[in-house]
């Protein structure tokens, strides 16, 4: 979980802590906020994904063939009057006229969750490929990425990131990409520890968020 700190005096902002990322697409699962113990030079570790999936996913036909009244019962409630709004008659006669398409175009997970349920109660299914779905995900595979800020952040004026080498070595390894320093860069800050700019006022905790 990120927090953010500044300092009673100089204002200056730091961050540190890892978040995940809620689009995929450009190959990284999310950051580690990392500063610098020795300057106050914001940066961040940009985690590639170790695997971005197929280029695309089927999309599924599910269908009822045969089914004994009681599974009959149980999919008129659970998928046609919940999941299709129809009214109990509606319902009734739709499982009484087999074969019934629960899903016309479905993704894997969503069928696999319904042959869970169906499967044990005898009900058989049938299940074809109707389609694809493109994976946003899809692509080559990436390597882990420094970032950093061009100069240390001072106020709520958030800097553009700078993209910087790849990384293939431990955090502890990195130097500061603003005062060359190694073994500085820490993803744990601690509140009310003496500011690394000014050496004269203390970091105080602004902020923590998650994702």
């Amino acid at each position: 979980m990120p927090s953010e700190f500044k300092c009673s005096v100089c204002d200056l902002r730091l961050s540190g802590g890892r978040y995940h990322y809620h689009g995929l697409q450009d190959g990284y699962s999310g950051r580690t906020l990392l500063a610098c113990r020795a300057c106050g030079g914001q940066h961040a570790i940009e985690h590639a994904m170790q695997d971005r999936g197929p280029k695309s996913y089927p999309l599924l036909k599910v269908t009822v063939q045969s089914a004994s009244t009681e599974a009959k019962s149980i999919i008129a409630r659970r998928w046609l009057r919940k999941e299709r709004s129809m009214s109990y008659n509606e319902a009734l006669e739709a499982v009484r006229n087999l074969p019934l398409v629960l899903h016309d175009r479905a993704h894997l997970h969503v069928v696999e969750a319904v042959q869970k349920e169906l499967d044990p109660l005898g009900v058989q299914l049938t299940v074809e490929v109707v389609g694809e779905h493109s994976n946003t995900s899809y692509g080559p595979i990436q390597a882990d990425r420094l970032l950093f800020t061009p100069e240390r952040q001072f106020g709520e004026h958030q800097q553009a990131w700078t993209i910087g080498p790849n990384i293939t070595q431990d955090v502890g390894e990195i130097c500061c990409a603003l005062c060359g320093s190694a073994e500085n860069l820490t993803a744990e800050i601690e509140p009310e520890i003496p500011c690394p700019s000014c050496n004269q006022g203390r970091l105080s905790l602004v902020s923590e968020w998650i994702t």
